[in-house]
């Protein structure tokens, strides 16, 4: 294919494809692959909200196709961010004092994607913040329940869309990664369309050229999995899941400078849906996630020191969880929500939040969500703020903002349900959500977006 070196071949083994077998699977089996088929990123316990989350899950929704689409969200931070402070927000805040924001106008509001891009609506994509502040997405699985290769880039200024060179292969539920030079790492993810779909190939995309360079494979291919740039430069590429969603304990480092893949400390047991942040220091920390099935959640933890090539064991969070969003938040990681169990009516959510401080270290409670949700989508404002969109269950088209003052507040829903997101801030200080999965029977099937 044009701009895609064919220096390495790619490898690949059979992956199940979830679009295709979930109305044939018995109800547990499918809870299972609704849960390994995207990256909770990218989940609540609230027996309330869990028979509300089988609106998303198509599990429950068999008379019905389920639907996909690739979302970009954008929202003007007036107040959000320009009323900046270097407090972190209190994990036991005094009595509510006046707002300290209120919900920013004019707030989501649809335009028109460009008309060119095949297939728009993806979910599982990969999107980019590049160098020049263009935003690259790419592959994800569309309305069509196939995984697709094009690439877009849109400019946030101009609010302009122009297509990108294709990756090699369709890919979904990939990762893309920045690099230190402006280049782009793509590793894994699968295709939809093929009965042996695992991808172990990688490729790199340069920017300035518009062109894709195929890089030699890591060792196993892998979905599902992290994906982390490191201070030196390197990338860390964590567990995930293999054929028949087979956990991986594995990690691999990419380094930029050779092309050349090295492995990494093994985890302390095979993980996925895991929630992974980078800490100031360079450590890694692993929290949560699966380790034998879909519908247990763990709530062991781990730290990984790049220097020394190792995982050490960390204090248990209070509650067991998988897939739970994360923030990082002066120091701090904030993880949010996350699916706890599979009741008798269903996936439940924690409505919980947890501090982790990497310098005791120690777990703590933080506030309260409105409701149990999952799969949520977490960003870090520089005042301290946080803000989650979106997620399963009850509250999955709501987004919410943590103030200084240490509570949720409400912002402006979304028009309908998204999990699974991708979130970035911008430049400008805008807010970038994008390629979720919309609830069956209501995402849109025409191209949309989100700006100011």
């Amino acid at each position: 294919m044009e701009g895609i070196a064919s220096s390495s071949s790619s490898a690949t083994v059979s992956q199940p494809a979830f679009r295709k077998q979930v109305r044939n699977q018995p109800r547990r089996q499918c809870d299972e692959a609704f849960w390994r088929s995207g990256q909770p990123e990218e989940t609540h316990h609230n027996a309330a909200s869990a028979a509300s989350s089988h609106r998303t899950n198509p599990c429950y929704q068999r008379e019905m196709n389920p639907t996909t689409a690739d979302v970009v969200l954008l929202f003007t931070l007036t107040c959000l961010v320009s009323c900046s402070s270097n407090t972190a927000p209190p994990t036991d805040p005094a009595p509510d004092p006046t707002p300290s924001m209120t919900d920013p106008v004019p707030g989501w509001q649809p335009i028109q994607m460009h008309l060119g891009i095949s297939d728009p609506h993806r979910a599982e994509s990969i999107s980019v913040v590049l160098p020049d502040g263009d935003v690259l997405m790419c592959g994800g699985t569309g309305p069509s329940e196939r995984s697709v290769a094009s690439c877009e880039r849109w400019n946030p200024k101009a609010q302009k869309w122009t297509a990108a060179a294709p990756m090699s292969v369709p890919r979904t539920g990939a990762t893309g990664t920045l690099l230190s030079d402006g280049t782009v790492l793509v590793v894994g993810g699968y295709d939809t369309d093929h009965e042996h779909g695992l991808h172990q190939s990688a490729e790199r995309y340069d920017p300035s050229k518009n062109t894709w360079n195929a890089v030699t494979p890591p060792s196993t291919p892998r979905s599902g999995h992290h994906a982390v740039r490191a201070r030196d430069g390197r990338v860390l590429i964590i567990a995930g899941v293999q054929n028949d969603y087979a956990r991986l304990a594995s990690t691999e480092w990419f380094d930029p400078a050779t092309s050349l893949w090295t492995a990494g400390g093994s985890l302390p047991s095979a993980r996925d849906a895991a929630t992974v942040q980078v800490l100031p220091d360079g450590r890694i920390l692993l929290a949560g996630g699966t380790t034998q099935s879909a519908t247990e959640s763990v709530a062991s933890a781990s730290l990984y020191d790049p220097t020394t090539n190792t995982w050490a064991p960390l204090p248990a969070m209070p509650q067991a969880l998988q897939g739970a969003g994360s923030a990082l938040v002066n120091g701090r990681v904030l993880l949010v929500g996350g699916l706890t169990r599979f009741g008798p009516r269903g996936p439940e959510f924690s409505a919980q939040s947890l501090w982790f401080d990497p310098k005791t270290p120690s777990w703590s409670a933080g506030p309260e969500l409105p409701a149990g949700r999952g799969g949520v989508a977490a960003l870090a404002l520089p005042d301290g703020r946080v803000v989650i969109a979106g997620g399963n269950g009850f509250a999955n088209a709501t987004v919410d903002v943590l103030t200084l003052d240490g509570k949720w507040r409400p912002m402006s829903a979304f028009d309908q349900p998204w999990d699974r997101m991708r979130a970035h801030l911008l430049d400008d200080g805008r807010m970038l959500f994008t390629g979720g999965s919309g609830s069956p029977g209501t995402a849109t099937l025409t191209p949309f977006a989100i700006s100011p």
